[in-house]
């Protein structure tokens, strides 16, 4: 932890105690207790992901007053609704020095996150959650956000990129993958349709993991969104998409035995039983239209970073052994095929009159 950096956040002081946590794998994050027991957030961004540290906070300095206003008039605690990030003492909600970029949040008390494997109950209350932040920000001209990772899903991008990569071939593993790169050039058109559909532009979250929703401890009811850094402008079926592909496998995203991978029809009815009608009141009928072709790209889109990545010799995800990236191409790719296959049931899950009432 930066002391120096902890120095400029007033709030904070006297600190009384401080604890790393190890939960995060992007940024750097330190519990901090005050004197009074208060507690707080204190955080390094990694500025080599969020390189336009400054824009990610005015668009999460945007979203969360949205929010708390939001969570008032509904006679909620906007405290409790929201993440809370306080200023530095340069009067923004970022200090900078040589070492990096730091801010800092309340922690929201009696709380806790959806971790571990997910279940089709913390599913639906994810979903929930992450449809009632998409209404809640639905009155947002979300062109006005910065692009914290700017094409983060542009997909036929994506996809040129790969494409060069194969055609390269700088470590020489083309060969090894080869039925995986036909299998998913052959679906590359099929994967573009949304990036040409004239689709409304939403504040989409775009990590939309059951374990970036905190629960009321003695309720378990959902209370806030969490982990905002990723929230910009994008398609209200990208946040539907994450957590299918997240939590409806039924395997790890690095199943060795990638072949036990597949969709779990019963997750996703799930999320889509806690998502659809929070957002009922906003979609429109083309949105309806996307959503199980927004979960298929999503997933089509991950396989194809996790198979670039592979052929470019690992330069982007960690990995622990060399096949690691391929296996986690063919876990995507396993769960791409038996979505495909189960595209019909999706469709009408997602169609079900009775999610819009």
């Amino acid at each position: 932890m930066n002391k120096e950096a902890l120095s400029h956040f007033p709030a904070a002081f006297p600190i009384k105690d401080s604890k790393a946590l190890t939960n995060g794998i992007i940024n750097t994050t330190d519990l901090i207790t005050d004197s009074n027991g208060e507690r707080y957030i204190f955080q390094r961004i990694n500025t080599s992901i969020f390189a336009d540290a400054e824009g990610m906070m005015r668009n999460i300095d945007t979203v969360t007053n949205h929010i708390r206003r939001k969570a008032e008039a509904r006679g909620k605690d906007p405290e409790r609704a929201t993440l809370h990030f306080l200023p530095s003492d340069n009067g923004t909600l970022l200090y900078r020095d040589e070492s990096g970029a730091y801010r800092m949040s309340k922690f929201i008390a009696n709380t806790v996150s959806f971790e571990g494997k997910a279940t089709a109950e913390s599913l639906e209350m994810a979903g929930r959650a992450f449809g009632t932040f998409a209404l809640d920000l639905a009155d947002i001209d979300a062109s006005l956000l910065t692009e914290t990772i700017p094409d983060f899903h542009n997909t036929p991008k994506r996809i040129a990129h790969f494409l060069e990569t194969v055609e390269k071939d700088p470590v020489k593993r083309v060969e090894s993958a080869k039925e995986d790169i036909e299998y998913l050039i052959s679906l590359k058109d099929e994967a573009s349709r949304l990036s040409a559909m004239n689709l409304p532009l939403r504040v989409t979250h775009n990590d939309t993991k059951t374990s970036n929703v905190l629960v009321d401890k003695d309720t378990l009811e959902p209370l806030a969104v969490i982990d905002l850094d990723t929230v910009m402008p994008g398609l209200l079926c990208h946040d539907f998409a994450d957590s299918i592909r997240y939590s409806a496998n039924k395997v790890a995203e690095d199943e060795k035995e990638y072949w036990k991978a597949g969709l779990d029809l019963d997750m996703y009815r799930a999320y889509a039983k806690g998502f659809i009608p929070a957002v009922s009141p906003i979609i429109t009928a083309e949105e309806r239209k996307t959503l199980v072709l927004g979960v298929i790209t999503i997933v089509y889109e991950q396989a194809v970073r996790f198979l670039d990545d592979y052929l470019a010799g690992d330069v982007y995800y960690h990995t622990d052994y060399p096949e690691h990236n391929l296996v986690r191409t063919r876990t995507q790719t396993g769960l791409l095929r038996d979505m495909l296959e189960q595209r019909e049931e999706m469709e009408r899950i997602a169609a079900d009159p009775e999610l819009y009432r």
